[in-house]
């Protein structure tokens, strides 16, 4: 009641002409169903990416389950890819490309699946590589590569048995980054880039007031930002803030928007200079703001005022690729040559190739010597093996565990 109070005697005073929202209703956000055999089940959410994705998912299955990608949102098209999990009686893991029997995988997993619990899975693809893994360990199953790919949009699953599933609805074929901040008001800038000018991705916070997300031109709280507080004053507002410490250019009515115990769940969108927050599964955003002078945003933070909170982020593939330490990436370019665009061998953020304990920089590496090391591996070629070694690039930082990150593109060139 004493919430209510200082929200009626503040818009009263300051804000009477502001519409309020309305009272939050948990949205549905996931998808669980059981499937009899055979069957394929589409009308699944589209996936948010085109061109890379990944896709968790829980399942209960004795025997061999299918997850079908496809141009198309129903089964039978021949741009689709086929994934089994437990093939052959439960002893392969396999990809068939299309209709018919074209194998881009067929590796021995004996036992994969079981119907005695349940499992959890990844599917994760870019630019024609495919991965199958473990979501809860992150064991890498089985990989494959595609060099003339499909635009893949929809997903159908069915088995050879009965089975159980659920999705994730919010973020759906996207990975998500955890994020627990402990210290109140000190922001974590540990995510990656935003590469594309426009953007949209959903996230869930837990935090009982005064929830901030930052977006800035640089890799810290500077002047220049968007600054979106969510559940401000005692969890009654949520504004907009278009530079540091200034007041809200909008100030919304939405009490209790967010909960202390629970996740509630959001999305944000910037298209051509317009920032959008709204809550997940509502189309109407609570602020819309349209800049006359648009920031250019590569990168966003996180902190919580007078109180902890845990973030989930669900982001899209970041255009960069990524090599962990230690592992190795086999580059083609079968219709061109290989351009090198961009090369760090070290770390600029924690998101990628997280190792517990490991993360002790997260500013390290050279960029110009690292872009002349790959470029010297790969440039005006059709192939290479590219390994992500401290022997090839030199070690930039001792005792963090790190990543090379790469842009390159297939040149029409000599």
């Amino acid at each position: 009641m004493k919430n209510l109070a200082v929200l009626i005697l503040s818009c009263v005073a300051v804000c009477s002409a502001i519409p309020e929202i309305a009272p939050y209703e948990p949205p549905k956000i996931e998808e669980e169903f059981d499937l009899k055999p055979g069957k394929y089940r589409f009308n699944l959410r589209p996936l948010l990416d085109d061109g890379c994705w990944y896709l968790r998912f829980r399942v209960k299955s004795s025997n061999t389950i299918f997850i079908q990608f496809s141009t198309k949102d129903e089964d039978g098209s021949d741009e689709s890819y086929e994934v089994m999990i437990g093939a052959w009686n439960n002893k392969n893991t396999c990809i068939r490309k299309g209709r018919g029997d074209d194998f881009i995988l067929d590796e021995r997993t004996k036992g994969i699946i079981t119907g005695r619990k349940w499992q959890e899975f990844y599917i994760k693809y870019s630019k024609g590589v495919w991965e199958i893994g473990h979501e809860d360990s992150g064991k890498v199953i089985a990989t494959a590569q595609d060099d003339n790919t499909f635009d893949i949009k929809y997903v159908g699953v069915k088995s050879e048995e009965r089975s159980w599933w659920k999705f994730d609805l919010p973020g759906f074929g996207r990975r998500v980054i955890r994020q627990d901040i402990h210290k109140p008001g000190e922001y974590v800038w540990a995510f990656p880039e935003l590469y594309e000018r426009n953007f949209y991705f959903e996230f869930a916070v837990k935090s009982g007031r005064d929830a901030i997300i930052v977006f800035s031109p640089s890799n810290y709280y500077e002047d220049d930002i968007y600054e979106i507080i969510i559940g401000a004053e005692n969890n009654i507002f949520s504004c907009l803030r278009r530079k540091k410490k200034d007041k809200p250019i909008i100030d919304i009515p939405s009490l209790d928007i967010l909960h202390e115990k629970k996740f509630r769940y959001f999305w944000v969108e910037y298209k051509s200079g317009t920032l959008k927050f709204g809550r997940w599964g509502v189309k109407e955003p609570i602020i819309e703001f349209t800049d006359e002078n648009p920031l250019r945003i590569k990168y966003f933070g996180l902190t919580s005022i007078k109180n902890k909170s845990w973030w989930r982020l669900y982001m899209p593939c970041a255009e960069p690729l990524y090599i962990c330490e230690h592992e190795s990436y086999d580059l083609k370019c079968p219709d061109g040559r290989i351009s090198i665009r961009s090369a760090l061998y070290g770390r600029s953020n924690a998101a990628y190739c997280y190792r517990k304990g490991l993360i002790k920089k997260t500013d390290c590496g050279d960029p110009e010597h690292s872009f002349e090391v790959l470029r010297r591996e790969c440039a005006g070629k059709k192939e290479c093996t590219i390994n992500a070694k401290n022997s090839i690039f030199k070690d930039p930082c001792r005792g963090t565990f790190k990543y090379l990150q790469f842009e390159y593109s297939c040149c029409k060139c000599d």
